[in-house]
């Protein structure tokens, strides 16, 4: 038989065959730990990759307003619009909306411009004074989005001011209108 190596092998010195029997069991297990190191190292890395992009969408959130908010802002944007259309529809609360005063005069019609439906643009007339003149224009700012001065001609008459301005739709208005 040919078993005379397995018996020299045998033969050789205690540690010599522990050191050959760890060295069995080791060289694979250290492979494998080897690449199960590199795996765990990659996963710190995803983890890390992970956080960080967590990280950034929650301080892009923060920036965002809350819902509370963003529902009082809606309502109020809502009343808003309500409050123009209410204005662009009823010639009587512009012309109250923008009183002059005490002692201001106020008169308007209907102007159409050839283009456009009378309802879209307005010549109104205030007789009044400095001061009436300032609140009609800053009545007038106050109202926002629902006209657009589209001209202003103050000439003096009488120690009074004879004001005469021409309101018309926004440009998104008249297209909405018309639909």
């Amino acid at each position: 038989m040919n078993n005379a190596w397995a018996w020299r092998w045998l033969a050789r010195p205690w540690w010599v065959l522990a050191a050959a029997q760890a060295a069995v069991v080791a060289l694979p297990m250290a492979a494998i730990l080897h690449h199960g190191q590199g795996q765990v190292a990659q996963l710190r890395g995803d983890i890390e990759r992970s956080e960080n992009v967590l990280r950034q969408h929650r301080q892009a959130q923060a920036a965002f307003p809350d819902a509370l908010r963003l529902e009082g802002e809606i309502a109020r944007m809502t009343r808003q619009l309500a409050a123009y259309d209410t204005l662009r529809r009823d010639p009587g609360a512009l012309i109250a909306a923008i009183r002059p005063g005490d002692g201001g005069k106020i008169a308007w019609q209907a102007a159409p411009d050839g283009q456009h439906p009378a309802s879209c643009h307005w010549s109104v007339v205030v007789i009044t004074d400095y001061r009436g003149l300032c609140r009609t224009l800053q009545n007038l700012a106050a109202l926002g989005g629902g006209r657009t001065l589209r001209s202003l001609d103050v000439t003096p008459r009488e120690g009074r001011l004879r004001v005469e301005f021409t309101l018309s739709l926004t440009a998104q208005q008249e297209t909405n209108g018309n639909e």
